[in-house]
């Protein structure tokens, strides 16, 4: 038989390669296998995926879990690691074990994969009345087999049939008692006597983890019925996607950083300095991408190094002499632009970004800025994507409304700290599932019990993919904010806040040398989001307290979206690009569709958002308690899903003021 499924419902629920599920006609399945649908991957690049699930993996690991290590090592050779995005599952039926509906006795019991007993079963079927049926075996019973709906699971990833009592030798048929659906209260029983002859069906040790953990005492496997999600929670993660064309450039440039790093010289320069050219804004997007898109064209084709040498000499003989002339600007400039690329050619730093190094003269934070890819998405999702800034609002609008308009963003600016909103019309989201856990969606540190496994999914229907790790993606087109602070406001507050070193005027009042002085500072402004936590563990707070404050700011937001949007707080995803200051904010989505909430809001409400999450921040339903600790609890600004960090590191007095593990936060950044 064949049942359709939502495509929503398929990575959110228990439907992928290793759940356990209850079909419409009640038969209680395991999930083995999928059909893959090629074209669905078409907008899908394969770099990004496997960049996102590494720092999912370190996140989950850095927070007391367990990385299956057949995952680990699919994403370190990525030519093991098989991306799908799924148009059919397979399953089997499972669990194996049958209980009789009337006298309770029970009957079989094995594996999903255990043929031979399928086959005993199928054998059994029996078809009465049209419909289909497995009569009971013990003598004057007139009851049929059913399923028992429950399954063994444990935090590693373990999951069996229920025991069907066999310990038990003085019983001839054993019976199971779960008082009306309910796994607290069961016991084991001998049919032929009624009488009970265990206390508890089940809660024996976990076989693998009594080996690997001998010393842990919690290492008791969990019965759970199905579905009731303690057999598998689906660990997904949705990401913004560049072009496949830009995407593929961002690999490109990443890769030579990467090869070299954290030695930037030759090209592995220029592209440092190009990025953190469009990061201060020194630099258009469209320019760097072109040119460095050129420089690796340039260096595809096979060069004579002693020829273009001797070119490269030739040429800076003439712009010697043509400086020494005069009035051959025109002439030193075209030369200047044949050396650049000979020298690109060459593998040698062509410098044609090197106006940054006056801003930002540190080799070592431009090296931390372009090892995470995040900064080269941040740089080129400028021109990636369909964008309206508020400024663009302003000047398409009636009088009236640009009037109010004028306003609003004046006071944002002012108020708020903010140096540009914009609307995104067609921002590329891709839901990708990672892997799965048991027993409990997110990792926990208990010191007796083992640690939460992080599972790799197997395809055990296709022998083709016997020994490898699948991951399962879709993309789907979107709306976003996307949302900047004013470096000048963010360094103002680090100073009078945090105590940081007073910077000269020239600093304070330029917001490319006051974002540069910030990447310069804060170290945690170059991380990839989802290690700052483990990074900076132990540093003063001060060092981390700008990402910080970007951080909790969009979780602010994101608590009070719903009044202005229609989208509910957990519709909509946060999206961190720290080394831009700026986070982008978008609808989670799984088909090209939305309605329109983000636009309204945009166009309309975005002080009253702005206002509202200020009002939100400013106090939590468990104060006194949650502000003298963290100033963060599930009360307040932490989120159920989706937070880059985990929820660490969030406080709502770096917005509002107040204490963070022992240091004063004494200016507001929200005043």
């Amino acid at each position: 038989m064949s049942e359709t499924i939502p495509k929503s419902r398929l990575y959110r629920e228990s439907f992928l390669p290793g759940a356990v599920n209850r079909l419409r006609n009640r038969v209680i399945v395991k999930v083995i296998g999928v059909r893959n649908d090629d074209h669905a991957l078409d907008q899908i690049d394969r770099g990004q995926l496997i960049e996102v699930a590494s720092a999912f993996m370190r996140s989950w690991a850095h927070a007391g879990g367990l990385v299956d290590a057949g995952l680990q090592d699919a994403v370190a050779r990525p030519h093991q690691l098989v991306v799908q995005s799924p148009s059919e599952i397979y399953v089997s039926p499972y669990p194996l074990m049958l209980q009789c509906s009337l006298c309770k006795v029970l009957e079989f019991s094995g594996e999903a994969d255990d043929e031979r007993l399928k086959q005993r079963i199928k054998r059994r079927i029996r078809f009465d009345g049209g419909q289909s049926r497995i009569p009971c075996n013990r003598t004057g019973c007139v009851g049929s087999l059913r399923q028992v709906p429950y399954v063994v699971v444990h935090r590693c990833g373990s999951l069996q049939s229920m025991g069907n009592g066999q310990r038990f030798p003085t019983a001839q048929q054993i019976g199971f008692e779960d008082a009306g659906g309910s796994f607290f209260h069961n016991y084991y029983f001998d049919v032929d006597t009624g009488k009970r002859i265990s206390s508890t069906a089940l809660q024996e040790n976990c076989p693998s983890c009594k080996k690997q953990y001998p010393e842990r005492s919690k290492l008791n496997k969990r019965a759970t019925p199905v579905p009731s999600g303690e057999s598998f929670y689906s660990q997904t993660v949705q990401y913004i996607a560049l072009s496949r064309q830009t995407g593929e450039l961002v690999s490109q440039l990443h890769a030579k950083i990467l090869a070299g790093w954290p030695d930037l010289s030759g090209p592995a320069a220029d592209i440092a300095e190009g990025i953190a050219s469009v990061l201060l804004g020194l630099e258009s997007s469209f320019a760097v991408s072109d040119s460095l898109a050129s420089m690796f064209k340039e260096q595809a084709v096979t060069v004579d190094a002693e020829n273009i040498q001797a070119q490269i000499n030739k040429l800076n003989s003439n712009i010697e002499r043509l400086t020494l002339l005069g009035d051959m600007e025109d002439l030193v400039v075209d030369a200047l632009q044949r050396r650049r690329k000979l020298e690109a050619q060459l593998g040698q730093n062509s410098g044609q970004f090197a106006a940054v190094r006056d801003i930002l003269d540190h080799p070592e934070t431009l090296a931390s800025i372009v090892h995470e890819r995040r900064a080269l998405e941040a740089a080129f999702l400028r021109h990636d994507v369909k964008q309206r800034s508020f400024d663009d609002y302003v000047l398409c609008a009636s009088e009236e409304h640009q009037l109010k308009l004028d306003a609003d963003w004046k006071a944002l600016k002012k108020r708020y700290g903010i140096q540009r909103i914009s609307h995104i019309t067609n921002l590329k989201v891709v839901l990708a599932a990672v892997g799965y856990s048991r027993e409990r969606r997110a990792p926990d540190e208990q010191e007796d019990a083992p640690p939460v496994a992080l599972n790799g999914f197997e395809d055990l229907s296709d022998p083709a993919m016997r020994g490898r790790r699948a991951m399962y993606a879709m993309a789907a087109e979107t709306e976003a904010i996307w949302i900047r602070l004013d470096p000048c406001k963010v360094l103002e507050w680090c100073v009078r806040a945090l105590g940081w070193e007073l910077p000269s005027s020239l600093v304070m009042g330029d917001p490319t040398r006051a974002h540069a002085w910030l990447l310069t500072h804060s170290p945690a402004l170059t991380m990839n989001p989802a290690t700052v936590p483990r990074e900076t563990k132990g540093l003063p707070v001060g060092e981390a307290a700008p990402f910080h404050l970007l951080h909790s700011i969009a979780h602010g937001l994101l608590a009070t979206i719903r009044q202005h949007s229609g989208y509910d707080e957990k519709s909509v995803m946060e999206y961190l690009l720290p080394a831009d200051l700026s986070f982008v904010l978008y609808v989670t989505s799984v088909q090209n569709f939305t309605a329109g909430g983000m636009v309204t809001l945009f166009e309309n409400y975005l002080l009253n958002w702005f206002d509202d999450a200020a009002k939100y921040t400013f106090n939590c339903a468990f104060d006194p308690f949650c502000s003298e600790q963290t100033g963060a609890c599930s009360g307040c600004i932490q989120r159920e899903l989706a937070c880059e960090t985990m929820n660490h590191g969030l406080s709502r007095s770096y917005i509002h003021g107040g204490i963070i593990d022992g240091t004063v936060v004494r200016y507001p950044f929200w005043a």
